[in-house]
């Protein structure tokens, strides 16, 4: 681990509410002492992840992620240890101290790629709403109807049709061409020149969910300059499958209205908020992602689609729509009118016009069924039967039995087939389906997790309690030794004898697997507020019962040997009298 000071790391914890930073990623309820939602690091409908308060925890009861709030913020927002601490002693107001060199220089580049980009940004928005330069960018944004206003709200932006203005800008501040390189800003050519990456092209910064420039996306002005959209490259901070544009904005509307509308442009997204339609954000794509699927999941509970016509059937679509269904999203999709997109519409047509698209949008699965039923012209037998065949495979993937049988009377009068014979086709290839998957998944399958033992209970007790409580730590360790502990509690007791300072973090940075799981889910639930008391029982315990295991082996030795081989028995004796004596002054401590 990094050589951040423990007390530093301490003192995060203890400034830091768990609770409020999970949720500005997860939509949390009250549930008990505890709080759940829906996992944002695995895909589900039920929500399993639950955030203990008091212990300043948090575990999922599906995938068995779990840890603190530092665990929490490496794990969300792919940070490392010491980047995590960054954000959080800036949350906390507190300054960093320390650190690895190595870390330390990656944490510094990452920190100048987004100064890097914050000034880009500030350049960009500054030309456009001052210089000369950017008329005509400023041209097509009114006609487009975004005012100064507008410009400075969304800090829209203007990249110069010059090779060097920026380089120039930001390395009169300070920033080395490595590190513009590294944010994407810049570009190096063959002869070893470097240039702008955006030139001629309005900008729109690309913003993560606490309001941070992770890259930029640009428009040609000129018909002439190809693509027409370009997105700044892949760097530390930006990768587009996993970022949304404008969930910056949007995050909190969703969350309130437990609804998200996808479009495809940034022009939908800023026009919609504009008009007073907050929720909407962009995909940077059309064919959306796990990463963005979990993003939105996050925070809504259905998704609108509202793609133009031409793009709302193609495959890699469907794909997102399906990847959005399966984390547990209500996915809908929007059918606007040919040559029309959101942007248009609510310009033109008001708010009220597209919100009225929004309200007749088709569940995902009748939209599925009518893009397969549009490939065919259902004219000849021949070509209803292919149809329904394709049909019948996408129903029986359906787990609604509901649905299956609702869909399939669809099916049925669109292709003038019998309803009851297609619901058969459909459970049969379902059955099919199922146990291909069970026989897939048995090969797969890895040992569940399953509950401790009444011994291991108390072993995950007492681990917990001096985790949580460094005061508890040299009482306990003087009285036992990790041989005492059980099960998978053993590497964890090994873990902390060696190194009596080391804190839950650290711990949950050195094991992985089903023990980081196990582990993980006893801190969630062993009490922080634990008695002197309890765990003088806890330790007596578990000391009595290596006690009773030596004894019982003694015995069993005893009850195989009449004269001793190594040992004589009086030798033998003799020791099974201390651990007697042992284990009275053990229960009356």
């Amino acid at each position: 681990m990094p050589s951040i000071p423990r007390e530093f790391v301490t003192k995060i914890k203890h400034e830091i509410d768990i609770v409020n930073v999970v949720e500005e990623y997860v939509s949390l309820k009250k549930s008990g002492k505890n709080y759940m939602g829906l996992c944002p690091f695995h895909q589900e409908k039920t929500p399993s992840f639950s955030v203990n308060p008091e212990e300043q925890f948090y575990h999922c009861f599906g995938c068995g992620a779990g840890g603190d709030v530092i665990n929490f913020v490496m794990e969300i927002d792919s940070l490392s240890f010491q980047e995590s601490l960054t954000l959080l002693a800036e949350r906390a107001g507190l300054e960093l101290p320390g650190g690895d060199p190595v870390d330390q220089a990656e944490l510094k580049l990452r920190e100048a790629v987004f100064a890097a980009n914050q000034l880009a940004a500030r350049f960009y928005n500054y030309l456009l709403l001052k210089e000369d330069c950017a008329a005509e960018a400023r041209s097509y944004l009114e006609e487009r109807g975004y005012s100064s206003k507008d410009i400075s709200n969304f800090q829209l932006g203007y990249a110069p049709d010059s090779w060097r203005s920026l380089l120039k800008f930001l390395s009169r501040r300070g920033f080395s061409e490595e590190v513009l390189l590294k944010a994407g800003l810049i570009g190096r050519a063959s002869g070893g020149n470097t240039y702008d990456k955006f030139r001629n092209r309005i900008i729109f910064p690309i913003y993560n969910v606490r309001g941070e420039v992770l890259g930029f996306g640009a428009r040609a002005i000129s018909p002439d300059d190809q693509p027409k959209y370009l997105n700044s490259p892949e760097t530390k901070i930006f990768s587009k499958k996993t970022i949304l544009y404008g969930i910056n904005w949007a995050r909190s509307p969703i969350r309130k209205s437990g609804e998200a509308i996808v479009v495809e442009g940034y022009t939908d997204v800023l026009t919609g908020h504009k008009y007073g339609i907050e929720n909407l954000v962009a995909s940077l794509g059309t064919s959306l992602t796990r990463e963005q699927a979990r993003l939105l999941n996050r925070f809504a509970e259905r998704v609108y689609i509202a793609y133009d016509a031409d793009t709302a059937g193609n495959m890699a679509t469907l794909r997102g729509l399906e990847i959005l269904h399966q984390t547990g999203l209500r996915v809908s999709v929007i059918d606007l009118p040919e040559e029309s997109d959101p942007d248009d519409i609510i310009i033109s047509q008001g708010a009220e016009t597209f919100l009225g698209y929004k309200d007749r949008a088709r569940e995902l699965v009748e939209y599925r069924l009518d893009v397969i039923l549009e490939g065919y012209e259902l004219k000849s037998p021949e070509d209803r039967l292919e149809a329904a065949r394709e049909g019948i495979n996408f129903l029986a993937e359906l787990e609604d039995n509901l649905a299956r049988e609702t869909y399939a009377r669809v099916l049925a009068e669109k292709t003038s087939l019998s309803a009851e014979k297609l619901q058969e086709e459909i459970e049969k290839q379902r059955s099919i389906k199922i146990t291909n998957n069970n026989k897939r998944e048995s090969k797969k399958r890895r040992r569940p997790l399953t509950s401790a033992s009444a011994d291991e209970s108390v072993d995950w007790q007492l681990l917990a309690a001096i985790i949580h409580n460094q005061k508890y730590r040299n009482q306990v360790l003087a009285s036992l030794k990790p041989g005492y502990f059980r099960g998978e509690t053993r590497q964890l007791a090994e873990l902390i004898w060696q190194d009596p300072e080391i804190t839950s973090t650290e711990i949950l940075a050195e094991i992985s697997g089903t023990k980081k799981q196990i582990v993980s889910r006893e801190l969630l639930n062993s009490g922080r507020q634990i008695t002197r008391t309890r765990l003088a029982e806890l330790t007596r315990t578990i000391k009595n019962r290596r006690v009773r295991t030596e004894i019982n082996n003694l015995i069993e030795v005893l009850s195989e040997k009449e004269n001793g081989e190594k040992f004589t028995i009086n030798d033998i004796l003799l020791y099974y009298k201390r651990l007697i004596t042992e284990e009275r002054r053990s229960s009356d401590e």
